[in-house]
């Protein structure tokens, strides 16, 4: 009987993949850093808005997995368009007009 051989996988990705180390991408500043553009977002937005309807903008950028300082100026621009307005006392509420 042959004997088994193990596969060395100490400089491998897989070695990397089931160390202790955890990996954390850094945090994108701008949209650029996203990746995304400003219209994937913007759309994004108001796809979120019109599945669970009013919401805060800082539980929209959570959803989106984005930080708010990015989200932010996007909603101003969906204000400014009338897109999407303030709903409730709060200035950070948001709703989605139709």
């Amino acid at each position: 009987m042959a004997a088994a051989k193990t596969l060395d996988i100490s400089d491998s990705l897989l070695a990397s993949l089931l160390s202790d180390e955890n990996f954390s991408p850094t945090r994108p500043t701008t949209i650029e850093e996203t990746g995304l553009g400003e219209e994937f977002i913007e759309q994004s937005i108001c796809k979120y808005l019109a599945v669970f309807g009013t919401n805060k903008g800082r539980s929209i950028a959570d959803h989106l997995c984005l930080p708010f300082n990015i989200v932010e100026p996007l909603l101003g621009t969906l204000r400014t368009s009338q897109i999407v307005v303030h709903a409730g006392s709060a200035p950070s509420t948001i709703t989605i007009t139709v």
